[in-house]
């Protein structure tokens, strides 16, 4: 005998969906309700404890330009305020400086520093002031590998025990593109040589000559520094040693005007002057019999004292802009 199939189940059937969906709707709707309450008060604390944060020091760090050459100075400037309210003294705690400087590959990992140990003197910051330091973070860092990086200053406030961090800044480094370069042997050392070269870096607007000096092997970088803009002219700039290996070198940074720079075996700038064409006669380098170099033709003018004219130059940091007890610049 064949059996009936149970009506009294169809005929429920429609009520218990909308008592179960109705059940499972409220429980999931608690559910939710209790995590987005949870995540309120998380970001609530969060956005409180920035708040704070930013009412007691807020800090501020920017490059001078986006691309840079390897080894050549990266100079950043650092700006911290102090919004506490009140007069607060900046000081190391212990193993904590009370400024750093973070460099990180963009991966995340993070590059070490050369002396993590260094220790720095105390700086009062008044209530409502602004103290702004320029850094060449380069010898600093063993930063030797092409590519994106970023950077990002922090203030230790050893008051309350908490870091203050600044936005990170964005930076590319290349190799620049060989120009020239020669070998040379440093004067009364004992088979000492250096590696000396040009190379070309292309910015946004401008094309820029660097000098690079390094040891054989191209384990120290006494520098890499730019000497000016260079225009392409079909001319390529000018380069001779004199007789004690000191490179001489003339380029021509804007139509008409030219750059002329001295640059010793220890990466050290010892003279740059511009000059401009004098009638038909432009500025030319010519050496002499007995190795001495110097600049024939042209008209000399005001040695370049910063900004970018047609020397090119950023000015870079000096060591009295770095906060006191930063370690000193070395070879790298």
């Amino acid at each position: 005998m064949s059996r009936r199939p149970n009506n009294n189940l169809f005929i429920f059937l429609p009520l218990l969906i909308p008592s179960c969906f109705h059940t499972y709707m409220l429980t999931s709707f608690l559910r939710f309700s209790s995590r987005a309450i949870g995540a309120a008060v998380l970001v609530a604390a969060i956005l409180g404890s920035t708040a704070v944060a930013h009412a007691q020091l807020q800090v501020e760090l920017k490059l001078s330009r986006r691309s840079f050459i390897l080894f050549e100075p990266l100079i950043a400037t650092v700006t911290v305020t102090n919004n506490a309210g009140r007069d607060v003294e900046l000081a190391d705690d212990q193993n904590m400086q009370w400024f750093n400087i973070e460099v990180s590959k963009m991966g995340g990992a993070l590059v070490p520093p050369y002396d993590p140990d260094y220790k720095l003197h105390p700086l009062l910051l008044p209530a409502g002031k602004s103290l702004q330091k320029r850094i060449d973070v380069t010898p600093l860092f063993p930063i030797r590998e092409m590519g994106t990086h970023r950077m990002r200053a922090i203030i230790y406030f050893a008051d309350t025990q908490k870091f203050f961090y600044s936005n990170y800044a964005a930076f590319d480094l290349t190799d620049g593109k060989l120009l020239w370069r020669q070998t040379v042997g440093v004067p009364g050392s004992n088979n000492e040589v250096r590696q000396v070269s040009l190379l070309t870096h292309q910015l946004t607007d401008r094309m820029m000559l660097y000098v690079r000096v390094r040891d054989e092997e191209g384990d120290n970088v006494y520098t890499t520094q730019s000497i000016g803009r260079l225009v392409l002219t079909g001319r390529e700039p000018q380069e001779f040693f004199d007789r004690n290996n000191v490179l001489h070198v003339m380029q021509e940074a804007v139509p008409g005007t030219f750059m002329y720079t001295v640059v010793n075996l220890n990466g050290e700038r010892l003279d740059q002057k511009a000059y401009v064409r004098s009638g038909t006669s432009r500025p030319m380098l010519v050496k002499s019999e007995s190795g001495d170099v110097s600049v024939r033709g042209g008209q000399a003018q005001v040695t370049p004292t910063g900004g970018v004219g047609p020397s090119g130059r950023d000015g870079g940091a000096k060591l009295s802009d770095r906060p006191a007890g930063m370690p000193k610049p070395a070879a790298r």
